[in-house]
């Protein structure tokens, strides 16, 4: 549905997931400054795109995914990058998960 999505827009937005109110591009401040309101909406006042990609990659490790799936999910091309996002020790977190699944 994403790509289909993407694909049908106008010609001018280059093939944008999110659009401002105008229908084109939304900037880099503009992503944090919506990330950030909702952040404080939802009680968490240091939400940001940073913090949601970090919390996708530590999803990820913590159900499974081999590191190289989840740089390439993030669009790294150097795992360096992508160990820096998942730096918490697999076991804690491992075992952190678990104890919420119960």
């Amino acid at each position: 549905m994403l790509e289909e999505y993407i694909h049908n827009q106008h010609p001018k937005v280059e093939h944008a997931l999110f659009l401002n109110k105008y229908g084109t591009r939304l900037s880099t401040v503009s992503i944090y400054k919506v990330t950030n309101k909702l952040g404080k909406k939802a009680g968490l006042p240091k939400l940001g795109p940073h913090c949601l990609r970090h919390t996708f990659a530590t999803n990820l490790l913590a159900r499974g995914a081999e590191l190289e799936f989840i740089g390439t999910e993030l669009g790294h091309k150097d795992l360096k990058v992508t160990r820096i996002y998942v730096s918490i020790p697999m076991e804690k977190l491992v075992s952190h998960y678990r104890k919420i699944k119960e």
